[in-house]
């Protein structure tokens, strides 16, 4: 109903503007896109290493007619720009996408532009405002650990993809390199093990053999001949420092 007359509305009024004479049974009587309430971004994560990736993700806060709030990742709907405000210590691209340079902490602003919608009484209809959408996020990296690496399970058919890593000051001994091992080990399904079973007692041999003081950054790789995917493999690799120390 509109008008400043004094008029009898018959019924329930969900909605009463008595400036300018408007009264409806909506909830919602003039209802316009949501709009644009809120930014986030992601950080990078703990621990964030040199040399380390990260997908940042940038959420915005939009809010409908009724006023309920919602969240949504805005990386693949706009053109979202990214930068670094310590880019020694870690970049971020255009993709989102943060790399560690160095340790310390770097803070990182996303920025896209979002609408503010209202409805103009006047004119009746909806209109809207361009803001621009401003988020901020931290990547902390850490100085590296001295010894660094992994022992993973992987394939393609299935896919397998189950990793276990070490990131520590001292060595692992062959202990610890047999518990990540067989950590891999047990995440897999039967068939998968099957795949890899002389993948698994080579790898424990390779671990068991190490000399006294570890063995130094390598990559390994370890098949089972009889296995049915080709690509299905165990691999260790010894990323930094020394790994599978001392005696058993």
């Amino acid at each position: 109903m509109r008008g400043a007359d004094n008029l009898v509305l018959i019924g329930r009024a969900e909605q009463v503007d008595t400036a300018h004479g408007l009264a409806s049974s909506y909830a919602c009587q003039n209802c316009c896109p949501d709009s644009f309430v809120g930014a986030l971004a992601s950080d990078c994560g703990i621990p964030t290493f040199p040399l380390d990736t990260a997908e940042l993700a940038g959420t915005e806060r939009d809010q409908d007619c009724y006023g309920g709030i919602y969240e949504y990742r805005v990386n693949e709907v706009v053109a979202v720009a990214w930068w670094s405000f310590a880019p020694e210590v870690a970049t971020v691209d255009e993709g989102g996408v943060a790399t560690g340079q160095s340790a310390g902490t770097a803070g990182i602003r996303a920025s896209w532009y979002a609408s503010t919608w209202y409805f103009d009484l006047v004119h009746g209809m909806c209109r809207a405002s361009v803001t621009n959408a401003v988020a901020n996020a931290a990547c902390n990296v850490l100085t590296p650990p001295a010894n660094r690496g992994r022992i993973q399970a992987q394939g393609s058919n299935p896919p397998v993809q189950v990793s276990r890593a070490w990131a520590q000051q001292d060595p692992p001994s062959k202990a610890r390199g047999l518990d990540l091992l067989d950590e891999v080990w047990d995440s897999l399904t039967p068939s998968q093990q099957r795949d890899r079973q002389q993948a698994y007692y080579d790898a424990r041999q390779f671990i068991n053999n190490a000399p006294q003081d570890g063995y130094p950054p390598m990559s390994r790789h370890f098949y089972d001949p009889q296995r049915r995917d080709p690509n299905a493999r165990i691999d260790i690799e010894i990323i930094t420092g020394q790994a599978f120390v001392g005696p058993y």
